[in-house]
């Protein structure tokens, strides 16, 4: 039998992340559960194992903890011990090819949602300025949740006139991050009041910014919330208690919010309506799309009105997805498709959710309706040690997010000019086939700075990065290696080689541009034999020579 000789595992961080894991021989995540497991055996095949969860509740999400002696326990995440749980295996001579199998099969042994082709309403009509072709600004590092009208028209004016000659902001669409609802406490425990703007920020409401971002030449302007509505949830003492059903959860200890505390909750039988009346009045207001963020944290809830037991936990996963099927209802009747953005979502429920999405998208789907998905936690442009981890996440994360890329479009979060490593981060936002937007304050954002970060530049649309085998069983934050990805860029006959340096010392590594060129072509999906012409790009960690 063969042996393990090295393995990657990608394990949840928290209810909201995934982050990759590495080792030799002997499997160790600790307290980590794994989403995936992909190893590398003594005979030089790679076997990849996916779990699963079969049964009666709505989640199909699953997870393996890891015993000693590589001993794997299953666990459906739904806690429900009734719950039948299984694992995909893959095997294969290519670990990229291993994944993408094991996905398959579990993909395939999922039961389709019930309805949803029958019961979606008619889209709203397609907007011009779709987000992954544009570039965006988001308000977030610029305001943090002290986002005003007043301030975000002044920074944006000054942003049009100082980064180019041409009097035109460098931005297609803006998101107005969290800071602009009109809740009790902007923290984790803010609850929210109403679904209207803060008055006091937006006296105008979002339409008179929506109105005034348009003359500033935005195409398209978007909004944060949470899942819940709020961190908090809903305030059972405010107007939307009286117009909606709300149900008392008690949530556990979370990395986000770090006590215990009781929420109280829009139900499932008055969601539907919650989400039709939020996002009727959004589109109202000149909103066109939503960064929708803390979405696992109803697996942070361990009891639903009181109850404590397998019955409260199918309860909340039932919840769980109503909520789901409420949010993309209203999204795609209001707003169109492609208009969400999947935030703090990196769950087991939501990945084999998507699973079951992309059973039922047609041809037309997959190019009009993915969704937006962030690929990796938060980007923290002052904590000078996060870049390189934040980078190599993504990259990594790659390897199985790239198999949802029929549903969701990849988001590596956004980027600040200016700061330690911007113009790094500026390329993989580019290289990632995904959304490319900016964050700061009007300072930030210069003649110089936007020349710096190419961001006049533009690559044709392309899949996700393929990460370099060499690159799968170490932490290439720790090693003296190049980070390495290929891009093939259909219909402009090239091949793009993306070198990052992501680790604090010297790096060097050998390697073969033409076989690298080959296997980037072998590996992309319907272009096998294409004759494509060779270009690179490099690009150096300037932090370490």
């Amino acid at each position: 039998m063969a042996a393990v000789e090295r393995y990657l595992a990608f394990v949840r961080k928290d209810h909201f992340w995934i982050i990759p894991q590495y080792g030799s021989s002997s499997i160790e995540t600790g307290k980590f559960e794994v989403v995936i497991l992909l190893v590398e055996l003594s005979s030089g095949v790679y076997a990849a194992l996916m779990p699963f969860s079969l049964g009666s509740a709505a989640s199909h999400g699953a997870v393996l903890t890891v015993q000693p002696s590589n001993y794997l326990c299953l666990q459906p995440v739904s806690r429900i011990r009734t719950e039948s749980v299984r694992v995909a295996v893959g095997f294969n001579l290519d670990p990229h090819t291993a994944i993408q199998d094991a996905m398959r099969r579990v993909q395939q042994s999922l039961p389709p949602i019930r309805g949803r082709s029958t019961s979606l309403p008619e889209p709203a009509p397609a907007h011009t300025c779709s987000l992954d072709r544009n570039r965006g600004y988001c308000t977030w590092n610029g305001f943090y949740q002290n986002v005003t009208h007043d301030g975000l028209i002044s920074t944006l004016s000054a942003i049009r006139n100082a980064a180019n000659q041409r009097d035109e902001l460098p931005f297609g669409w803006v998101l107005i991050d969290d800071g602009w609802q009109t809740v009790d406490k902007y923290d984790g425990y803010g609850r929210l009041h109403d679904i209207y703007a803060n008055s006091e920020k937006f006296p105008g409401q979002l339409k008179q910014t929506a109105n005034s971002l348009t003359k500033l030449g935005i195409q398209r302007v978007g909004v944060w919330h949470t899942l819940w509505g709020y961190w908090g949830g809903i305030d059972p003492a405010g107007p939307l208690a009286e117009r909606y059903k709300l149900v008392k959860c008690h949530r556990k200890w979370t990395p986000v919010v770090k006590s215990e505390s009781d929420v109280w909750l829009i139900s499932p039988e008055s969601v539907y309506a919650f989400y039709d009346s939020f996002y009727f009045w959004l589109s109202e207001q000149g909103v066109s799309f939503v960064k929708v963020d803390y979405q696992a944290a109803f697996e942070s809830l361990d009891s639903y009105d009181g109850r404590s037991s397998d019955a409260s936990r199918k309860l909340i996963i039932e919840m769980y997805d109503a909520y789901y099927n409420a949010m993309e209802h209203a999204a795609l009747k209001y707003f169109g498709r492609g208009s969400i953005v999947y935030c703090m979502a990196q769950s087991p429920h939501l990945i084999t959710r998507a699973m079951r999405l992309q059973q039922q998208c047609t041809t037309e789907d997959v190019a009009a309706e993915r969704m937006m998905f962030r690929n990796s936690d938060d980007y923290f442009p002052d904590v000078i040690t996060s870049h390189g981890w934040h980078l190599n996440c993504n990259m990594t994360n790659t390897v199985w997010s790239r198999c949802l890329s029929k549903y969701f479009i990849g988001d590596w979060d956004m980027f600040q000019p200016q700061r330690a490593e911007s113009h790094v981060h500026a390329v993989a936002r580019i290289v990632s086939g995904g959304l490319v937007y900016m964050t700061g304050r009007a300072a930030d954002f210069t003649a110089d700075s936007m020349c710096d970060l190419g961001i006049n530049e533009h690559m044709a649309p392309h899949a996700q990065p393929l990460l370099d085998s060499d690159c799968l069983f170490a932490d290439m934050t720790k090693a003296p290696a190049i980070l390495v990805s290929t891009i093939v860029v259909p219909g402009n006959d090239s091949v793009v080689i993306a070198l990052f340096n992501v680790s604090s010392d010297l790096a060097v590594t050998p390697m073969s541009l033409c076989s690298m060129y080959s296997t980037a072509i072998e590996r992309q999906n319907g272009i096998q034999g294409a004759s494509f012409t060779l270009s690179t790009a490099g690009i150096a960690h300037p932090s370490s020579g």
